[in-house]
């Protein structure tokens, strides 16, 4: 009597079923875990439209001025968090921050204070 093909006997259809099931459960955390970064990022998203209707615009050149110079202090600092800890030297840090912002569709400066405030937390915890 000749014996059963490879991959037809009972045992391998089990395997095969069990790595089946094994995909299939990776796939699905796979999904809810992009489901999680897309709420994320919509609830980011929905923060700047709100961000962007209560700040008000800046129309004189003294004005815009000033309120550049109040926001360096934070920028600067946040610059330093992410060379402390991404071992990069300042324009890199500057460069990071830029590229974040634009990701997140924010101004630099609401990026720089987010770094801060969790940064200060972070050693706050510790």
């Amino acid at each position: 009597m000749p014996d059963a093909a490879p991959g037809t006997g009972p045992v391998d259809q089990a395997e095969r079923l069990d790595s089946l099931r094994s995909r299939s459960e990776r796939a699905w955390q796979d999904a809810q875990s992009a489901w999680a970064r897309a709420q994320a990022i919509q609830a980011r998203q929905d923060e700047a439209v709100k961000a962007s209707t209560r700040e008000p615009r800046i129309s004189s050149r003294s004005a815009r001025l000033e309120a550049l110079l109040a926001s360096l202090p934070v920028i600067e600092q946040a610059k330093g968090v992410l060379m402390a800890d991404q071992g990069c030297d300042a324009d890199q840090a500057s460069d990071l921050l830029c590229r974040a912002a634009q990701r997140a569709n924010l101004p630099v400066r609401e990026v720089a204070e987010q770094i801060v405030t969790k940064a200060q937390r972070r050693r706050a915890s510790t």
